[in-house]
């Protein structure tokens, strides 16, 4: 019973020796991971930032993989967040949007290697100097993300007004364009109004000139020069007065145009029958 205790004890050492080495083989590319972020966040264009960052997803990969295998999962959750944050630096189309998540993915980087020398029981001061190094590089650049955040509130303020203008210059030409629209058809409206009341025009002074033709020869004949005058109105208009009434307007005027000769006439011719 000793002896199976001191095998099982024997067998988790080496276990656990075996675990540790296993985990040392990710230092590497741990190390190479938090480099590549660096540089990343440190390139100067779009196109540097880029392809540092898909350096570091090459080594994040092969870091995720190793503690995965090795039970160090802190350390591969780390990897696997910094390989999602690299992927989205890859995605974007500007230097400052791609920088932003190259700088996320540096800090999952460093978190990721601290929690591997936990996992590895390993001393990491060889790669202390390059995190601090890395530290003091982004405690100088906190005024750039400060920076950053308030230019992309303002790029995001600035597409918001563009938005509402876009949005207000189309409804502005909706509006001109339907009063367009309203325009021309009052327009063509008015046209085949004016085509009517010129049809009005035409039939009714034809009327009236023979009536007052009619009037004339009947005041002669019955020798009433009173008569005779009032069949001599004025009974015509011009196309322009048209244009300025209504289809009814037109038809009104010439009713009552014929009503008042009429009238007139008829007095007249009833004066000169009595004797007056």
């Amino acid at each position: 019973m000793k002896n199976f205790s001191i095998l099982i004890i024997s067998l988790l050492f080496f276990v656990n020796i075996y675990s540790q080495s296993e985990c040392n083989d990710a230092f590497s590319a741990a190390n190479y991971s938090v480099a590549h972020t660096n540089n990343a966040y440190e390139a100067t264009n779009t196109d540097h930032v880029q392809e540092w960052t898909e350096k570091a997803i090459e080594t994040l990969s092969e870091v995720e993989q190793v503690t995965a295998n090795c039970g160090c999962n802190d350390a591969s959750n780390y990897a696997y967040e910094g390989i999602v944050a690299a992927e989205k630096s890859l995605e974007e189309n500007t230097w400052e949007r791609s920088r932003f998540y190259a700088k996320r993915a540096r800090e999952k980087a460093k978190k990721m290697i601290d929690a591997l020398s936990i996992c590895a029981n390993t001393d990491v001061s060889k790669y202390k100097n390059r995190s601090e190094s890395l530290d003091n590089f982004a405690v100088a650049d906190n005024s750039y993300d400060d920076d950053f955040d308030n230019i992309a509130a303002e790029r995001d303020e600035l597409l918001a007004e563009q938005e509402e203008l876009v949005r207000l210059q189309k409804e502005l030409k909706q509006k001109l364009e339907l009063k367009k629209q309203e325009e021309l058809k009052l327009k063509q409206e008015k046209h085949l109004e004016l085509q009517k009341q010129l049809s009005i025009k035409s039939n009714a002074e034809a009327a009236l000139a023979q009536i007052e033709s009619a009037y004339t020869k009947l005041a002669k004949t019955l020798g009433c020069e009173q008569a005779y005058r009032a069949a001599k109105q004025n009974y015509t208009f011009t196309q322009q007065q048209l244009k300025v009434e209504k289809l009814n307007d037109t038809k009104f005027r010439y009713t009552e145009k014929l009503n008042e000769i009429s009238e007139k006439a008829m007095l007249l011719f009833s004066n000169c029958a009595s004797g007056f």
